[in-house]
């Protein structure tokens, strides 16, 4: 065949030259100069979702950082109320929490604070105050302040809560939680991510004079879009540095603080005009080759074009990117053709692996802020739980696939009684956070708690199409919040409940009683002799003493009745729903039981009485104080008779 087309061929070679360079310039200019529109679309495109994933995870977490904050905020000023000095797991936690301080303002000037702030700085803290109307303002939760500047003059986020009496809690925590999660967000060359409270002004900022100034940021476009609670993405002037922005941002939720992750369009202009350049290039190259190789041999053009397109046929549908097959004994120009396609190749699969990398990254950063993630389908089955939820919960993921995640919330409530109003959450497609479920675990965690949050996802056309959402082990904060609360109410020495907590517990008494719902009678009950334990044989016996007495009358009273240590050697005993013929007799009993019970310690028996003032809880009693001053002169008067006996207040 190639003997009798021999006569031919420069003809041949000549024709096939002109009509494929003919044929081929066209597409070819028509290819190096229309990639630049659509590579800016697509590159614009992927970053719009990336972006706004990654402003929704920041505003995830710090929707947390908010509510763990406020939560420790509470606590501390719970304990402010109760006038005693703070313990180290409360410091500890404020600390860990990094607050300045926490501090109750009486409307008298008196100022008290946890963790010693000076008197100069309390008067920065009351200036501030003075500057902010939402720390003014009245509310019955916590509110926080704009970014203001602290007691050492950086700047900070003061919390509010109204007390009684008129008297107000103010703490402060510093932004370098806020700051750390901003910091860690940074791509590309200008690309990175700015935080702002809820007037626009800067939290965190990639320019650290921004933050250091609280620098107003709220006449930018998607800072006031984040003020209205909206979540997207748009296209806005950067002031900081001067160039046109593509950005993803989002609200923080209950806080009314934004998130927005910015980066310039320059950055994807030149991405755009790179593989534009690149393209044009190839193009022309893979022009000239083919125009050389027909002008040389048209029958060996069709063997390495073939190679190529069976490569990138391979390629497509997701596949790995394939090289293609080197030709044999062919020109130069048709190994650079393979070459150049081949070294496409590899940068594809380059630009892949950069990507899952990139994509790991931010996995790993949406790892660290909850302990697993999960997603159900819009029948509440659970399709997707990440891997840390078979560490976390002891349970394997193919176990929990499949299952009913509204059936498993139920049956794991912590707090049953929270079902109906979870459920309305689910049966509406709303949001929901906060639910803590109870978790049974195999080995020596028998037991955990788990905080879990989840968010509708919505397609397109806004049809529901299941739930997404984390959840987080908070077993140690329930923990050290419930060893807290018992602290607060209850006696360190004998385990009853403390003067504070009984006091409360007989207001309430007062006002049910004042409500002519029902009669009480208070008992106020005094040890006879005690401090002759005290001086003869010291303190030691005389807790031993207190603590072997708590425990006898604890189970001698009945179990709707409330029993305190009020100090040193007096009791309270408040009688609910009882009148003084049926409180008589009980007290009667517990004075004779005091009476009968033998008490020894190193080798020395002792003896004790009790005398006990009753008065009737009924509409006459104005208040706490009132009622426990009545009961306290009873037990006086019968101490005066000689003890060991219960006196009754006339009212």
């Amino acid at each position: 065949m190639g003997d009798v087309l021999t006569p031919f061929l420069p003809g041949l070679r000549a024709v096939l030259f002109v009509v494929f360079t003919t044929l081929a310039i066209g597409p070819v200019l028509l290819l190096g100069f229309g990639v630049y529109k659509p590579a800016l679309e697509r590159e614009i495109e992927a970053v719009q979702e990336k972006h706004l994933l990654i402003a929704r995870s920041l505003a995830a977490a710090l929707s947390q950082y908010a509510a763990e904050v406020s939560s420790t905020f509470q606590l501390a000023t719970s304990h402010l109320n109760g006038n005693a000095p703070p313990d180290r797991g409360l410091l500890s936690l404020l600390r860990a929490k990094r607050f300045g301080d926490v501090c109750r303002f009486d409307v008298s000037g008196i100022r008290v604070c946890l963790m010693g702030s000076t008197a100069a700085e309390l008067d920065g803290v009351e200036a501030q105050i003075r500057l902010d109307p939402m720390l003014r303002a009245a509310s019955d939760g916590v509110r926080f302040s704009a970014a203001l500047p602290g007691p050492d003059g950086a700047p900070v986020l003061y919390l509010s809560l109204p007390g009684p009496s008129g008297t107000r809690y103010l703490g402060w925590v510093d932004t370098s939680y806020i700051r750390k999660l901003q910091a860690a967000v940074a791509f590309g060359e200008k690309g990175h991510a700015a935080i702002v409270d809820h007037t626009g002004r800067a939290l965190a900022h990639p320019r650290a004079e921004w933050t250091e100034s609280s620098w107003d940021l709220s006449s930018v476009e998607p800072v006031r879009r984040m003020l209205l609670g909206e979540e997207g993405v748009t296209f806005f002037f950067s002031p900081a540095i001067n160039k046109d922005m593509v950005t993803g941002y989002a609200s923080v939720a209950n806080v009314g603080w934004g998130v927005m992750v910015p980066q310039p369009l320059s950055e994807l202009e030149q991405n755009a005009k790179a593989l534009s350049r690149a393209t044009f290039r190839t193009a022309i190259v893979a022009l000239l080759i083919a125009g050389v190789l027909s002008w040389w041999l048209a029958g060996r053009l069709v063997q390495p074009l073939h190679n190529v397109v069976a490569a990138a046929r391979r390629s497509t549908g997701g596949h790995d990117p394939a090289p293609a097959r080197s030709p044999g004994l062919v020109p130069r120009e048709f190994h650079e053709l393979t070459s150049n396609f081949n070294a496409m190749v590899e940068e594809v699969r380059t630009s892949r692996a950069a990507l899952e990398a990139s994509g790991r990254r931010l996995w790993d950063f949406a790892d660290g802020a909850a302990d697993w993630f999960w997603e159900s389908d819009a029948g509440m089955r659970l399709r997707f739980l990440s891997d840390r939820f078979a560490v976390v919960t002891g349970m394997a993921a193919e176990r929990a696939l499949g299952r009913d995640m509204s059936a498993l919330i139920r049956d794991n409530l912590m707090y049953p009684d929270e079902w109906p109003l979870v459920s309305a959450h689910l049966q509406r497609h709303e949001a929901f956070n906060g639910v803590r479920l109870v978790w049974p675990m195999s080995g020596p965690r028998s037991m955990r708690i788990y905080r879990i949050s989840g968010k509708p996802v919505l397609d397109a056309h806004g049809v529901f199409q299941g739930y997404r959402g984390t959840g987080r082990d908070v077993t140690d904060e329930e923990r050290l919040a419930r060893q807290l609360a018992h602290q607060a109410t209850h006696d360190d020495l004998t385990g009853l409940l403390n003067r504070r907590e009984f006091e409360t517990r007989l207001a309430q008494a007062i006002e049910s009683a004042r409500a002519g719902k029902t009669m009480h009678v208070l008992c106020y009950l005094d040890l006879d002799q005690f401090k002759v334990v005290n001086d003869s044989a010291g303190h030691a016996a005389g807790d031993a003493l207190l603590r072997s007495l708590a425990a006898l009358l604890r189970k001698r009273v009945r179990g709707r009745d409330t029993l305190a240590r009020l100090g040193g050697d007096e009791f309270g005993l408040l009688l609910e729903h009882c009148d003084m013929a049926q409180a008589q007799q009980i007290v009667d009993t517990l004075v004779r039981a005091i009476q009968s019970f033998s008490f020894e310690w190193e080798g020395r028996g002792f003896t004790v009485g009790a005398s006990a003032g009753l008065v009737n809880i009924d509409d006459g009693i104005a208040d706490v104080s009132g009622a426990l001053r009545r009961a306290d002169e009873a037990c006086y008067s019968a101490k005066a008779q000689g003890g060991g006996r219960t006196s009754t207040h006339a009212t």
